[in-house]
């Protein structure tokens, strides 16, 4: 529920006339709210890698609505009436050449980012269906092989392989009390305090102060 209330709620502005936009913003500074929040609503440390709590709650970055809103607009413009101003002024725009315009790069790079450069070849040939949900599938596919490349990166990752190996939302979260979750989820992604985490040095430290703390009490 907490995750649909964002994604309904403050998505929508995150991510408002992103289709626009979408070419001149900085995905960072809107990424960083969504990893805040994430890392908000499970208590986890902010050192905690992102690429675990993407896997334990089955989210992806916000980047991929963006991107697949702003092919999903670039095709309604082209499919749509020819009489529309938004129209005129867009074929008059790939004309001009040496045009200076950061969205229509940022279109063509989305496309080549996906490997379907033939969508921005044949603009006046466009396929009959709706292709912002194809786009947005093909992100997503890329972005899990991302994923599961960052586990092979770093020994934390490798370890949490063990646990983890689809990147979709764990059933703990809705069968468990919101407490045990965030603790169950805190053991998998090392947010513990297990000696492997905190150092020898200072499980030692610890083992020498128990007997001290057992005596003043």
């Amino acid at each position: 529920m907490i995750l649909k209330l964002f994604d309904h709620t403050i998505l929508p502005i995150l991510s408002y006339s992103s289709e626009i936009w979408g070419g001149y913003g900085n995905f960072d500074q809107i990424e960083r709210i969504h990893k805040l929040f994430l890392k908000y609503i499970t208590k986890h440390k902010k050192s905690t890698p992102i690429y675990m709590l993407m896997g334990e709650l089955g989210r992806y970055p916000i980047e991929v609505t963006i991107k697949s809103r702003m092919i999903g607009n670039w095709y309604r413009l082209l499919t749509g009436k020819q009489t529309k101003l938004a129209y005129t002024i867009y074929q008059t725009m790939i004309r001009i050449p040496n045009f200076q315009s950061k969205w229509i790069p940022c279109i063509q790079n989305i496309l080549a980012e996906i490997g379907r450069m033939d969508l921005w070849n044949n603009q006046n040939n466009l396929p009959q269906y709706s292709i912002k949900r194809l786009i947005k599938q093909i992100l997503i596919d890329q972005y899990k092989q991302n994923w599961h490349s960052s586990l092979q990166l770093s020994s934390k990752g490798q370890n949490y392989s063990l646990f983890k190996d689809t990147l979709k939302l764990e059933d703990f979260f809705t069968s468990l009390s919101r407490g045990n979750y965030i603790n169950l989820t805190k053991f998998r992604t090392s947010n513990h305090y297990l000696p492997v985490e905190v150092g020898l040095c200072t499980y030692h430290l610890l083992l020498c102060f128990i007997p001290f703390f057992i005596l003043i009490h």
